[in-house]
């Protein structure tokens, strides 16, 4: 993958006439000799990892824990669709690697305008939650009924996704590495069960994160500590 993004990279920085798609690698397994430094190296506080014990998902049994611990690999003109983290829990990325200046562009919304840019997509004849529309800077600059933040992450950037912020991702210069995870808190636990369930029902989209027997599994935890 990464000698393929050089190969682009050798091309151009942006997508040429001369190319008919750009890869880009998405939920890539994390080499355990990153996911072992994220949690030796003390470079991140420790409430923000995945193994920290205020993430309800290390709840559950080790049979039933979902993995988020990935790897993105990008390069100038890739990039991800409009969506939400999945079941509204927290979500961070931090810039691994970059060659040539690489950097990641972030187009995101507040939380709480999860409703109002759903609207927005639907009027647009997209479905938010189906992640399938790269939305446009110019179909941005319509939207009125929410703010648009946009921020560029370069190497070293830890970048927070709070639960149902709506973000878009682009990819610009050489190549970028990323590596991302989900926790899942109280209050994204709570949002989850009474407004993203409902929604992934509606759109038939699997939940993956087992939302449902989180919420046993903490109560079961916490009860026993108590």
């Amino acid at each position: 993958m990464v000698r393929h993004c050089s190969l682009e990279a050798s091309i151009g920085q942006t997508v040429s006439t001369l190319e008919i798609t750009r890869l880009y690698g998405k939920d890539v397994d994390c080499p355990k000799e990153w996911q072992d430094w994220l949690e030796s190296s003390d470079v991140l506080p420790s409430v923000l990892l995945e193994q920290h014990e205020d993430n309800l998902m290390q709840c559950l049994p080790q049979d039933e824990k979902v993995e988020t611990l990935m790897c993105y690999f990008g390069i100038g003109d890739t990039f991800t669709p409009a969506h939400k983290d999945l079941c509204a829990s927290t979500g961070h990325n931090l810039m691994c690697y970059t060659e040539n200046s690489g950097s990641s562009f972030w187009f995101m919304t507040s939380g709480s305008a999860a409703h109002d840019v759903s609207q927005y997509f639907q009027g647009l004849g997209q479905e938010l939650d189906l992640e399938t529309h790269v939305v446009t800077i110019e179909e941005l600059a319509k939207a009125e009924s929410f703010d648009v933040y946009i921020a560029e992450q370069k190497l070293g950037d830890l970048v927070l996704v709070p639960p149902r912020s709506c973000h878009q991702v682009v990819n610009h210069g050489g190549i970028t590495i990323k590596t991302s995870w989900s926790r899942m808190t109280l209050d994204g636990l709570t949002t989850a069960l009474y407004h993203e369930l409902p929604i992934y029902r509606r759109v038939c989209r699997p939940e993956t994160y087992r939302v449902k027997s989180v919420v046993y599994h903490a109560m079961m935890r916490y009860s026993q500590e108590l």
